[in-house]
Formats: structure tokens, C-alpha cells, sequence
């Protein structure tokens, strides 16, 4: 089953991962590398962290994280801990 998981995945992950979203990729990591994600980063935290509670809140009511524990609740295979992974509203 392992062997098929694999083969599926690359499959399916180029349809999944094109163009965009590799630049995007390349986008965050030049802004890691050149210090804008970290100015961004502690100008938020001096602001109380709003962009990242508005953020946070966004994902938690996000139809993935929706879908996501509701699939997790049916998988008896999984822990607790990430049963109730999907982030919750601050």
C-alpha cells in the first residue's frame, strides 16, 4: 500500500503544486532571507499580534480546517493531540 501512496503522490502532486504556488514558495523564502518576514514579524508583535489573530481566525473557520477535523474524528488511528489540531479563534 506504502509503494502505491507513492506513486499516486507523484501523480497527482504536479497537478497540485504548479507554477504558482512554487513561486509563491520562492516569494516567503526571499522574504525570510532578506529580513522583511521578521521586520513584518515583530511589527505585528509590538502591535499586539492582530494580523496574526485575524489570521488565525480566518483558518480556524476555513473550509479545510472544517473538513479536516471532521475527517480526523473519524480516524480512530489518530492521537488526541492531532485530532484537535485545527487551530482555534483567540
Amino acid at each position: 500500500m506504502l509503494k502505491h501512496f507513492r506513486i499516486r503522490s507523484y501523480v497527482v502532486g504536479p497537478k497540485v503544486v504548479g507554477a504558482e504556488s512554487k513561486q509563491a514558495m520562492k516569494d516567503a523564502l526571499t522574504r525570510i532571507q532578506d529580513g522583511s518576514f521578521a521586520k513584518e514579524f515583530m511589527a505585528d508583535y509590538r502591535n499586539g499580534f492582530k494580523d496574526l489573530y485575524k489570521m488565525r481566525e480566518r483558518s480556524a473557520h476555513s473550509q479545510l480546517s472544517e473538513v479536516g477535523a471532521e475527517l480526523r474524528a473519524h480516524m480512530p488511528f489518530v492521537n488526541d493531540a492531532d485530532k484537535y489540531s485545527t487551530p482555534t479563534a483567540e
